[in-house]
C-alpha cells in the first residue's frame, strides 16, 4: 500500500482557504483557525495573504473577547465603540459613540471635517437629543465660545458664575476680601472665577502681581484711591 502524505479527511488547499475564509467573516480569530485546521498562526497568516482575504484591523472583532464588551472611555472622556468596519475607526478598530449616534440619525458618514457637539457639556450622554452638528470646528468653536474672550475680562464664557466687568476699583476690593480668606499669599491660580481672572487684574494694573501688591497694602492702596478718585473727577469735569 502506498504512503499516504495526506491525513485522512484532512481539506484540500482550496476547501481550506475557503473554511477560512467562512470562518474568519463569522469573527473567528488567527488562533482559534490555527487549532482548528491543526497548524500555527503564521501559516493560516499567509494562507490569508495568497489567498487575497482581507484581515480585519488590529484588535478582536466586535463584542469578542473583550472585556469591557466592546465599549471603552478615552482619556479625554469620550465614549469608544469598537466598530472594526467603520471607515474613520482608529488603529484598535474603535469609534466616538457620539459621531456614531449622529450618523445612525443622519443615515450617513461623517466628514472628518463635522464635529458633533454635546449640548449639555456631558461628554458621556450621546443621546441624539444631546447632540448637535456642525460643519466644522471653526463653527462649533464660534457658537460654543460665544462671550468666552478674555479682552471682555470678567465676562467671559457665559457658562460662568460671574458675567460682569469689574472696574480696577472693583478688582483690588476683590483682591482684598481674597487676601484676608487666604492664610497664604495670593498666587495666580487662586485667580480664576467666581475671583476676578490674572487676565483681568494683569490689564488693569500692568501685572497681577502689581495689583495683589497694592491691594493688600493698606497705606498703597489708600494712595491708590485718592488717585483713582482724582482721574474719575477729571472724566467728570471733562
Amino acid at each position: 500500500m502506498p504512503f499516504q502524505d495526506q491525513e485522512p479527511n484532512r481539506p484540500t488547499d482550496t476547501d481550506l482557504v475557503e473554511q477560512i475564509r467562512s470562518l474568519y467573516a463569522q469573527g473567528a480569530t488567527l488562533k482559534e483557525l490555527a487549532q482548528e485546521f491543526g497548524r500555527d498562526e503564521e501559516f493560516i497568516r499567509r494562507t490569508m495573504i495568497a489567498a487575497g482575504i482581507p484581515r480585519r484591523p488590529r484588535g478582536q472583532p466586535a463584542g469578542k473577547f473583550l472585556p469591557s464588551g466592546g465599549r471603552v472611555t478615552d482619556k479625554s472622556g469620550y465614549i469608544l465603540i469598537k466598530a472594526n468596519d467603520h471607515p474613520y475607526a482608529n488603529s484598535n478598530g474603535y469609534a466616538r459613540q457620539h459621531r456614531l449616534v449622529m450618523e445612525e440619525s443622519l443615515g450617513r458618514y461623517l466628514l472628518p471635517t463635522e464635529v458633533v457637539h454635546h449640548r449639555n457639556g456631558e461628554k458621556s450622554d450621546n443621546g441624539i437629543e444631546n447632540l448637535q452638528l456642525y460643519e466644522s470646528n471653526s463653527l462649533h468653536k464660534a457658537a460654543d465660545m460665544v462671550g468666552n474672550s478674555w479682552a471682555l475680562g470678567d465676562t467671559g464664557n457665559p457658562k460662568r458664575s460671574v458675567r460682569v466687568m469689574r472696574s480696577p476699583r472693583m478688582l483690588l476690593h476683590c483682591l482684598r476680601n481674597l487676601a484676608a480668606r487666604l492664610d497664604r499669599p495670593i498666587q495666580r491660580n487662586d485667580l480664576h472665577p467666581p475671583n476676578p481672572s490674572y487676565r483681568a487684574v494683569a490689564r488693569a494694573f500692568g501685572s497681577w502681581q502689581n495689583a495683589v501688591a497694592i491691594a493688600i497694602d493698606d497705606e498703597a492702596f489708600s494712595a491708590w484711591e485718592q488717585e483713582w478718585e482724582a482721574f474719575l473727577s477729571g472724566l467728570r469735569a471733562a
